[in-house]
């Protein structure tokens, strides 16, 4: 670690970094950031908590900021509240802005905060392409689904139980699942379930063209 400094948001601990010249990584955990130049194979890469300084966006990430996702010149395409009730005509006319080499991220976060609590970035068409119940598509690092009349989220490996979202394993902080083409909204991000009726969280879409 090079240097650790306590930040207002996600946003300045980014900027912050991007002043560094030595900064290539950093972290963020109860309310402090960290800068790294480099990371050893012991620290704890994988839980979300670290982001590449140069990486254009998150394959998979928590606690992101939208603002910093909107400065690398993502354009929000979906802004609805959990409650809401996503259809795949939805899905569909977001795929209609996309080109070959668009990229897509959807996350969820609570209503007028700029962090996202939990998002993940691919291939716009590829996410937007159907899937088969219980059987995601490996993206990148993550695995895409978007079952007509189930549900479309994504999760860090590929076991899913679409029930009609996913419900597999409520502890996993890094699975998103909303309803598709069901009478209701919701249904999860992260380990928050059942939000069918919830409004006090987003679901989000952004793409970059």
């Amino acid at each position: 670690m090079i240097e650790a400094v306590s930040i207002r948001d996600w946003f300045d601990c980014f900027n912050y970094c991007s002043l560094k010249i030595t900064c290539k990584f950093v972290m963020n955990k109860n309310a402090n950031c960290r800068y790294f130049s480099s990371l050893s194979m012991d620290e704890e890469i994988y839980d979300g908590s670290y982001w590449y300084k140069n990486k254009v966006y998150p394959k998979l990430a928590k606690n992101y900021s939208i603002t910093y996702l909107q400065e690398k010149k993502f354009i929000k395409v979906y802004d609805v509240l959990y409650s809401y009730i996503t259809i795949q005509s939805d899905l569909d006319n977001i795929k209609n802005k996309c080109n070959i080499n668009s990229i897509l991220c959807a996350g969820g976060g609570l209503v007028g905060s700029d962090v996202l609590d939990l998002v993940a970035c691919a291939n716009c068409y590829s996410v937007l392409t159907p899937t088969e119940k219980n059987k995601p598509v490996l993206i990148e690092e993550v695995y895409w689904y978007m079952t007509p009349d189930h549900s479309f989220g994504f999760s860090p490996n590929a076991t899913i139980d679409q029930n009609s979202a996913d419900i597999f394993d409520t502890t996993n902080p890094f699975r998103l699942s909303w309803h598709l083409n069901i009478s209701f909204g919701g249904y999860r991000l992260g380990q928050l379930t059942g939000l069918n009726n919830d409004n006090n969280y987003k679901k989000y879409i952004f793409i970059k063209v």
